[in-house]
């Protein structure tokens, strides 16, 4: 099969790594939420060889996530695929089972019960607020608004395909996060007008 590429990824992939590799201490667990193609998964473990990477989506996105981790030095990176739905709770990872949670370019692509549902898992996935959170990267919306252009028509596309799915907003996120007894820390403006966010529990 061809590979799956996505040009988004190649043009943002360092300046998510860089946000991403502040915070990860080594040897650092993280689950991957959404891994799309797989290539956001190869350039952070490829830079960060210490990290055990979990890379999950649904079972006809693997193939394609496993391709661009083959080409990882054989015993040198440490990594699984999985597949996962975190529509169907009976999938979620066991609590507490890793350090940080990432989701890239995830969110706008689902409705909003998905996305309910995948800060969840979010949230319980993770073992220690001493050292792990949740990092959510992509678009966003401002008080109801598009921050620019490309992002409202990219909306547009996004509806025509799913008319549940489409650009969240920062606010919304945050209230959903807060139900989870979880906050925003901390938000890195990024290339293209997107958003990288750190969450943490509301007690940290």
């Amino acid at each position: 099969m061809n590979r799956p590429f996505a040009e988004p990824c190649l043009r943002n992939q360092q300046a998510i790594f860089e946000v991403v590799n502040a915070q990860l201490a080594p040897t650092a667990r993280v689950l991957e939420l959404g891994a799309g193609t797989g290539q956001h998964a190869a350039y952070i473990l490829n830079h960060r060889p210490d990290v055990f990477w979990c890379a999950s989506d649904l079972p006809e996105m693997l193939p394609g996530i496993t391709q661009w981790l083959s080409d990882l030095a054989p015993g040198k990176h440490h990594y699984e695929v999985v597949s996962l739905d975190a529509n169907l709770k009976n999938q979620w990872p066991a609590p507490a089972s890793y350090d940080w949670v990432f989701m890239a370019n995830t969110l706008h692509f689902v409705d909003e019960t998905c996305v309910v549902n995948m800060l969840a898992c979010a949230a319980q996935s993770v073992r220690s607020a001493a050292c792990g959170g949740i990092l959510i990267y992509g678009p966003f919306n401002r008080y109801g608004q598009f921050t620019s252009n490309g992002n409202a028509e990219l909306d547009r596309w996004l509806k025509a395909r799913n008319p549940d799915s489409g650009i969240k907003g920062l606010e919304w996120v945050e209230a959903r996060a807060g139900d989870l007894g979880w906050r925003i820390a901390e938000v890195y403006h990024m290339p293209a007008n997107n958003l990288c966010l750190k969450l943490l529990p509301v007690s940290k």
